[in-house]
């Protein structure tokens, strides 16, 4: 049965897990990646292909570019 953490302990998230490894016995962090995927020998990225601009997404783009442009009207007009 595991006791309730007491008041005291001010451990964070990252602490509390690398505590709760050692006591299951894995004392040893984990690699993330594997050696055969990272370095000169890894695979090369899928590569991101560019697509054509939705008109619902221009609309947005130039609706933030308009507010951006009256905000700054606005606070350097007020100097």
């Amino acid at each position: 049965m595991s006791q309730p953490p007491d008041d005291n302990d001010a451990d964070t998230g990252d602490e509390t897990e690398a505590k709760a490894k050692a006591e299951a016995g894995d004392a040893e962090p984990q690699w993330r990646f594997g050696v055969d995927e990272v370095g000169e020998d890894a695979p090369e990225p899928d590569t991101i292909e560019p697509e054509t601009p939705v008109l619902e997404n221009v609309v947005f783009v130039l609706l933030g570019i308009a507010l951006s442009a009256f905000v700054f009207y606005t606070a350097v007009g007020s100097l």
